[in-house]
């Protein structure tokens, strides 16, 4: 099943923004407003899709730091690339969420 969802996120990845435009980013400050943030967070981004939302984040961090695991290899590609273009240093890894490569307790918040 993991395998064909991968296969199903990888198609879509290059409408994807078109798609989280329309449907996600008004929703993506309203996000960072519930979580409270006030700056320092280590922040995880599951399901992170091409970055849009870490993008979002890292705006309101200051000494904070984000990380965004998506199944996708096409979509991590797609959010690399957005950060390194915005100056973002946002740690991307292929995975799931249900085996995140992180320690326990590593954030304070989780998306």
């Amino acid at each position: 099943m993991k395998h064909l969802i991968t296969k199903i996120l990888n198609r879509g990845a290059g409408i994807y923004d078109r798609w989280a435009k329309s449907n996600l980013e008004k929703n993506y400050k309203r996000l960072i407003e519930l979580a409270d943030l006030k700056g320092d967070e280590t922040v995880l981004d599951v399901g992170c899709g091409s970055g849009n939302l870490d993008l979002t984040i890292s705006e309101a961090l200051d000494k904070g730091s984000v990380y965004g695991i998506d199944l996708a290899p096409k979509m991590i590609e797609i959010a690399k690339k957005k950060a390194e273009k915005e100056d973002y240093k946002i740690d991307y890894k292929v995975g799931s969420s249900a085996n995140l490569p992180h320690r326990a307790n590593e954030f304070d918040v989780a998306y």
